[in-house]
């Protein structure tokens, strides 16, 4: 019989931290939140990672297709309605008096489920370099105003001219764009294509998105300038011009890491194409800027991010096509490349741009931020922790991305707030900390972020000088921020505003960072925090009503409507963006069970191209023999120290034959060091693991690298260096959240397995002042075996009335030592029971068996069986109707237990087997000394829930003196079951009222039969 079984199961520990308004540090003092805009600051131990979660590759949905014949070689499907296909519709607009046609190109639509998203392949990077080509065509070759339904929300217009329909396809069989136009007279169908093109082969080489670029730049300036012309979009190309500074201001604010700089900056750089021409230095700044835009805005739950990709990357494209033997031009698109995550091809481009300059009589000099790009290509540190403005704020925000996996160390907190030092307008800094920062990282940071935001987005907004009236007017009487980015669209309506971006694209980047923050704060509250978010909901809610994933942020309330909303959404949501940031909702929509996490998962890795960024995000655990993600993202980073890292974790055997290389060129890598502490740690090689852990712990002064630098020494029996070690870590790390309370905690419970409670205590006082749960819990543990029971009370009321979920602790520790406020306990227990939703059924089962309600403990005990029905609950449902006198339902019961546990476990079986023996008609009592030879045959471990079960049917049957005796043994520290421990007391209380419990430390009297 298992410890659970007759003792029941405990609910687990109360996790979070306090409830009184703030985090709490050292001897109680609050951490307060830092001021809006204040940097955060400081540093403190590891916090718990989230886990990525990623489905094998058998558990993907299958890429099943219909049987179709044989096409001859080099043929294309140019069938209209392929399932697979990716569909965007094209609407030139003609000019309003004075003004320029406008291309509209609606949002892509293409399959809605899961499989189908899947088969067809489509990376959003692919797809949106397809879409944007079409509207780079039109600006640039055609001279129209374009707006695109994904970046602004402004969809086609209806009717047209003759609007067109934009396909596309990257399928392991083909790739291709197709266009058609729309036939009026056949609303159903559509005409044969005026364009079809195929986009190359291998959609799944390591370099594809770099040749479709190139293929699709090619285009904008043939095939989509003649569909352009068959469709009502003639016009004329931007002038080229051999050289044109880039509008002033556009490098001031490109060296900022804010989104009203980039936008602005983008602005100006496309009006300065259409009206003074295209020069290498404005095709260079705006594929930079469009760079940078994507990589700030890389954490949003949308895709724009991508289409900003795409333009960076077409645009660098089109200006090495003008200029194929021009090292600006190389190092431009090898700016691009750097922040978009091909790493392999952007130092190609360092390399031969540095190889046209060694040819050059007179090179000219490389831009400033060459350097930064080459740094971070290296994972160089040290080189971008030196870099000088005005490249400072991008050296550190690269150097942030360098550290961002793997998740949650110190050395990833401390650089993002490297980044809001130099500039605290970077939302993906404060993102990184509220995702993986500690509790009182998160706590402030998650203030923080909405803050800042709000602050220097209207600050900038109102020093730009081409702002519309309607925006000015919002910002001069302070309207909140749903009327400021609803002028903003206001401001941006095709007939208003021919700028590119529109100005309606900022208020959609508004939108989705908000959000970001709303979603960040909701589930630091109710996950990390533990506290109620009502009042915060009803605060943000209006900034983010209207988003698509809204119904999403209400689930994280817990509030039933909210849920029931969400639960309708989840049938039908849209699926064709989703991406590997949006994980918590997919297992969120996953909860009821009727939904596979992992085929949504499959979608969004699927639509996760092969990136740095985006690999780095679904590589922690797809098996390295399954599938290589690890290596591909090693050929795409060549000196990417997390590829190396996970292919230690994952795939030790094979990564020898490279190690000692990758210790040469990796040895000062964090990433590489933890990896290679945390194997030899696994692997038992102790002096090894401490000589990389102890490198790391230098770098990031992480709690869980020092545990594990500590567990070095207890694997080789030095106890005294494993405490020196923890030790260490709390006295040389700052706490940044719960990381020193948890390794008090650790070490308390250490002293108290030594019987030891006394070393234990300063320990577990100090954690409890944190006021976390489980760390005031020790502290009451602690004082109880120290004999404190008044002391150990408070702390265990301060959990329950802290805690409600965890009243039971309370109420316990009552019953189990006959002191402390028993009465107020109670109530608040039986307040749980009935109905609050609070208590588990274990709990519910035992107050009532306790309190004297054995009826009422038989129903709950009952409809537990009837969901799971294992011997743990059947055995104190018998004890239950023993006790009733419910004796045909008790036999029925032991002979079940008799025989299920005949083989898995045989003395529990024949405990059993004994007291089903004294219940049949003339049988004698139960033989206690057959019961002692059963115990002494059995492991100590697994006597105490025997025990239990002999003890409770003793008093059943009236022999209470020998009841005594096994109930006393029930009350020792060392019982797996604190409900088990309470009841016990309990009974035993019952039989002398008067008695004083024996103490927490207290042995069982000699067994005598």
């Amino acid at each position: 019989m298992s410890s659970s079984q007759g003792v029941g199961s405990e609910a687990g520990e109360p996790g979070g931290a306090a409830r009184d308004g703030a985090s709490t540090g050292k001897r109680g003092r609050p951490l307060v939140a830092v001021a809006a805009l204040a940097v955060i600051a400081g540093s403190a131990a590891f916090v718990w990672s989230q886990v990525d979660w990623t489905p094998s590759v058998e558990d993907r949905p299958p890429p099943a297709r219909a049987a179709r014949p044989p096409r001859p070689p080099g043929s294309m499907d140019v069938s209209p309605q392929s399932q697979i296909d990716v569909r965007s519709l094209l609407t030139i607009r003609k000019p309003e008096a004075g003004g320029r046609a406008t291309a509209f190109l609606g949002k892509p639509d293409g399959p809605k489920d899961a499989t189908g998203v899947y088969v067809s392949q489509q990376k959003l990077l692919d797809r949106e370099l397809v879409r944007q080509a079409v509207l780079l065509a039109a600006r640039e070759e055609r001279g129209l105003a374009t707006r695109d339904e994904l970046l602004d929300g402004e969809a086609p217009p209806a009717g047209g001219p003759h609007p067109a329909e934009i396909s596309s396809n990257f399928n392991e069989r083909q790739t291709r764009v197709l266009a058609r136009e729309l036939d009026g007279k056949r609303p159903a169908g559509l005409i044969e294509p005026s364009l079809a093109r195929k986009l190359g082969d291998g959609p799944d080489a390591d370099d594809y998105p770099l040749r479709l670029a190139a293929i699709l730049e090619g285009m904008t300036r043939a095939e989509f300038p003649a569909l352009l012309d068959r469709i009502g979009g003639k016009g004329g190309p931007n002038r080229a011009v051999a050289e044109g500074a880039a509008p002033e201001g556009v490098e001031a604010r490109l060296a900022t890491l804010g989104l009203v700089d980039h936008f602005e900056a983008v602005r100006a750089l496309h009006r300065s194409l259409r009206e003074e021409g295209e020069s290498p230095e404005r095709l260079g700044a705006l594929a930079r800027a469009y760079a940078q835009l994507a990589a700030l805005t890389a954490h949003h739950w949308s895709a724009v991010h991508r289409t900003f990709q795409a333009r960076a990357m077409l645009y660098a494209e089109r200006l090495a096509a003008r200029a194929p033997d021009s090292a600006f031009a190389l190092r431009c698109r090898a700016f691009v490349r750097t922040l978009v995550g091909v790493h392999f091809a952007a130092a190609k481009d360092l390399e031969a741009a540095a190889a046209l300059d060694a040819r050059a009589e007179k090179p000219a000099a490389a831009p400033g931020w060459v350097d930064v790009i080459d740094a971070a290509l290296k994972y160089d540190s040290a080189r971008l922790a030196a870099a000088k403005p005005p490249h400072d704020r991008l050296a550190a925000f690269l150097d942030m991305a360098s550290v961002e996996q793997p998740p949650g160390t110190r050395l990833a907190v401390q650089s993002a707030e490297a980044v809001l030092r130099l500039d605290p307008d970077c939302g993906r800094a404060f993102d990184l900390i509220s995702d993986g920062g500690e509790l009182g990282d998160r706590h402030r940071s998650t203030e923080a972020a909405p803050a800042a935001f709000r602050h220097f987005f209207r600050e900038k907004l109102a020093a730009l000088s081409g702002l519309p009236a309607a925006v000015k007017a919002a910002l001069g009487q302070d309207a909140d921020d749903p009327a400021l980015t609803a002028a903003l669209d206001e401001a941006g309506r095709p007939d208003v505003d021919a700028g590119e971006p529109p100005w309606g694209a900022l208020a959609q980047l508004a939108r989705e960072a908000r959000f970001v923050q709303v979603q960040r704060r909701l589930v630091f509250m109710s996950r990390t925090w533990g506290v109620p978010v009502d009042d915060y909901w009803d605060e943000v809610r209006p900034l983010v009503d209207g988003h698509r994933y809204r119904p999403y942020l209400g689930a994280l309330t817990k509030d039933p409507a909210e849920a029931r909303a969400f639960a309708e959404f989840a049938k039908t949501f849209e699926i064709g963006d989703l991406e590997p940031t949006e994980h918590d909702m997919l297992r969120l929509i996953s909860g009821d069970g009727k939904k596979d996490p992992k085929s949504y998962w499959a979608v969004a890795e699927g639509h996760a191209s092969r990136t740095a960024r985006d690999l780095s995000l679904v590589i922690a655990e797809v098996p390295v023999k399954q599938t290589p993600p690890a290596e591909v993202l090693l050929r795409v980073s060549p000196r990417n120290p997390y590829a190396k890292a996970i292919l230690i974790r994952q795939d030790w055997d094979r990564s020898q034959a490279r190690l000692d290389e990758w210790v040469k060129s990796d040895g000062d890598q964090p990433a590489f060091q933890r990896a290679l502490g945390f194997q030899y740690l696994d692997l038992k090689r102790f002096a090894e693991a401490r000589e990389w852990l102890v490198r790391f712990v230098q770098r990031s002064p992480d709690r869980q690298a020092y545990e594990k630098l500590a567990a070095c020494y207890e694997g080789e029996g030095d106890r005294k260096r494993w405490l020196a070690t923890l030790d260490a870590y709390l006295e040389n790390t700052e706490d940044a959240g719960l990381g020193h309370a948890q390794v008090r905690v650790r070490i308390a419970k250490y002293f108290l397995s030594q019987g030891q409670p006394e070393r234990a205590k300063p320990y577990a006082d100090e954690a409890a002042q944190t006021w976390a749960g489980w760390a005031m819990l020790c502290a009451s543990e602690v004082d109880e075996r120290l004999g404190d029971l008044d002391s150990a009370e408070a702390w265990v009321r301060n959990v329950a009335e802290r805690y409600p979920a965890n009243w039971e602790y309370w109420y316990r520790f009552c019953q189990r030592t006959g002191k402390g406020d028993l009465e107020t306990s109670r109530r608040l227990a039986r307040a749980a029971v009935r109905g609050s939703g609070l208590a588990t059924p274990y709990g519910q089962a035992y107050f009532h068996w306790i309190e004297g309600e054995p009826d009422d403990a038989a129903r709950v005990l009952e409809r537990m069986r009837e969901t799971k029905p294992d011997p743990s609950v059947e055995s104190l449902l018998m004890l239950v109707y023993d006790q009733t006198g419910a004796a045909e339902k008790r036999d029925a019961l032991l002979r079940k237990l008799v025989g299920d546990l005949k083989d898995q476990a045989p003395k529990s079986s024949a405990i059993c087997s004994l007291l089903l023996g004294s219940t049949a008609a003339g049988a004698g009592p139960l033989d206690l000394e057959a019961v002692e030879a059963v115990l002494a045959e059995t492991p100590p471990e697994n006597r105490l829930p025997m025990r239990f079960l002999v003890a409770r049917f003793l008093l059943n049957h009236g022999r209470a003196e020998d009841a005594r005796r096994y109930l006393e043994a029930c009350l020792g520290p060392d019982h797996a079951n604190d409900w088990g421990r309470a009841a016990a007391a309990a009974w035993l209380r019952g039989l002398s009222p008067a008695a004083k419990p024996p103490g927490p430390d207290a042995k069982p009297a000699p067994s005598r039969t």
